[in-house]
Formats: structure tokens, C-alpha cells, sequence
């Protein structure tokens, strides 16, 4: 149960320990791994998969429903709470992504001139409770002196 999920699990931890990160992979990082683990409920993972194999294999007899007991009582009891537990400690993960904007390394003038970076203000000006028109015009002051020093 546990070598099925904890594959996702590390990769999302690995994210966490790099020197760099990324911040505008975090909210789709996060969200693939709640998606892969909650999967497993419907699809088993590889070792699940041994599992039942090594059971027929070995003629080990499970009382009728045993497995379907297992699954609703413990499996997948187990991969929801790993989900809520994802999703409630990193509750603003949107947030923290979109502080990518000041991350400009990597990013072509095209995209400071053509308003991609504008759902990313908007997140934190809602967020912080600033007027978003008046960000965005900060941004439009402070972005070529960023794209300047950064040479982007």
C-alpha cells in the first residue's frame, strides 16, 4: 500500500529540497500528485498489483469480501486522508505560485509585455487585499528596471 504511493510522495518532497525552486510549478506539481495518489483508489499501483499476484500464487484464501473490506475500511480511508492532508498544508499553494512573476529568469520580454503576468497579480493583489489596478500599474512601472537588471 505504502510502495504505491510513496513514489508520488517523494517526487513532490524532492520539489521542496531543491536549491531553486520553481514557484509556478508548485499548484500544478500538487495537484497531479492529489490526482495520482487519489487514482490509486480505482487503479492499483504496481506493488498492490504483486500483492494480489503473490496471494493467488501462494493459494492464500481471503474470506469473501475481505478484500472489499479492506479497500473501503483501511485503503482508501488511508489515500483520502494522505489527499486532505496534502491539500490542507498547502492551503494558498495559488498564492505561493505567483510569486513566480518576480522570477524572472528564464522568461522571454514577451511575456512582461504581453500580460501574461496579470492573473499572477491579480492572485496576491486579492489575496493581500490590494486594488488590483493599482499593482498592475506599479508592475508596469517596475518591470523594465527587473528586465534590465536581469537581462531578460
Amino acid at each position: 500500500m505504502l510502495s504505491d504511493i510513496f513514489p508520488y510522495l517523494t517526487r513532490l518532497s524532492l520539489i521542496f529540497q531543491r536549491k531553486h525552486i520553481d514557484l509556478s510549478l508548485l499548484d500544478s506539481v500538487l495537484t497531479s500528485t492529489v490526482i495520482a495518489v487519489r487514482q490509486l483508489k480505482t487503479t492499483d499501483g504496481q506493488h498492490m498489483q504483486s500483492l494480489r499476484a503473490a496471494v493467488e500464487e501462494e493459494n492464500i484464501t481471503i474470506p469473501s469480501g475481505g478484500e472489499d473490506s479492506f479497500r473501503n475500511k483501511i485503503y482508501n480511508k488511508y489515500i483520502d486522508n494522505i489527499c486532505t492532508n496534502l491539500e490542507e498544508r498547502f492551503p494558498n499553494i495559488a498564492v505561493v505560485s505567483s510569486f513566480s512573476v518576480f522570477d524572472l529568469s528564464g522568461i522571454d520580454a514577451e511575456y512582461i509585455y504581453n500580460g501574461s503576468h496579470r492573473a499572477q497579480l491579480e492572485e496576491l493583489s486579492s489575496h493581500y487585499e490590494m486594488d488590483a489596478g493599482q499593482v498592475l500599474s506599479e508592475w508596469d512601472l517596475i518591470k523594465i528596471p527587473m528586465m534590465t537588471t536581469y537581462e531578460v
